[in-house]
C-alpha cells in the first residue's frame, strides 16, 4: 500500500538543526520512501490571488507499508517530532 507522509516543520534550536539533519537522513532509510520532495520555497495560489508561500510545511514523502497503523509506526520515529514537529499521513486512494 502506499501512503503520503506530508512534514510539517517545528521549533528546532539553531544549534540542533545540523543534528537533527543528520538524525533525518538516517530515518529516511528507514521508511520504504519511493519519492521525496523537500521545500525550499513556493507560493499560495487561490481563486484571488497568488502569493509567497510563508507557511510550515517541510516536504512530502510518498512511502509503501503493508498497512496504515505500519505507516503510522514509521511516522511516529520521525526525529523531528521531538521539535513539534508533524507528519500527516494519507493513505492512497483506490478506486
Amino acid at each position: 500500500m502506499k501512503f503520503l507522509f506530508v512534514y510539517k516543520r517545528g521549533t528546532i534550536p539553531q544549534d540542533k538543526m545540523k543534528e537533527l539533519g543528520e538524525e533525518w537522513m538516517a530515518w529516511g532509510k528507514t521508511i520504504n520512501e519511493k519519492t521525496g520532495f523537500r521545500n525550499a520555497r513556493g507560493k499560495t495560489v487561490t481563486n484571488d490571488s497568488v502569493n509567497d508561500y510563508d507557511g510550515n510545511f517541510a516536504g512530502v514523502s510518498i512511502i509503501e507499508a503493508e498497512s496504515l497503523d505500519e505507516a503510522i509506526k514509521l511516522a511516529q520515529k520521525n526525529p523531528g517530532l521531538k521539535y513539534d514537529g508533524m507528519v500527516k499521513v494519507l493513505e492512497e486512494w483506490k478506486a
